[in-house]
């Protein structure tokens, strides 16, 4: 099931100081093996996606493009979208969690 997660994020001096924004899901606290771990930088609207060892990513545009996966989810950059007002920069990410990643996150 596709699902989109919101990020929002603020810097008093303006989002275009906002470097990066991550998204851990994960079964286990803080742990980014076997995860959802994705990184977004606004500077070139770039979006990784780790794989399951955090040894590699994939890479894609936000906006625009195939869907990028590992074992626990599927993020498609072409449905997710971003954009800063103000003080705040927000990240609408389309992802679908894969049938084994399954339960309490």
């Amino acid at each position: 099931m596709n699902q989109t997660f919101q990020m929002a994020i603020t810097d008093v001096n303006g989002y275009f100081y906002i470097a990066e924004m991550n998204l851990l899901v994960s079964s286990a606290s803080s742990s980014v093996t076997n995860a959802c771990d994705i990184w977004y930088y606004p500077n070139g609207n770039i979006i990784l996606l780790y794989n399951d060892a955090t040894t590699n990513y994939s890479v894609a545009t936000l906006g625009t493009g195939s869907p990028i996966q590992n074992s626990q989810c599927i993020l498609d950059p072409g449905a997710s979208s971003g954009s800063g007002s103000g003080s705040t920069l927000t990240v609408n990410l389309a992802l679908t969690f894969q049938g084994a990643f399954s339960g309490a996150k």
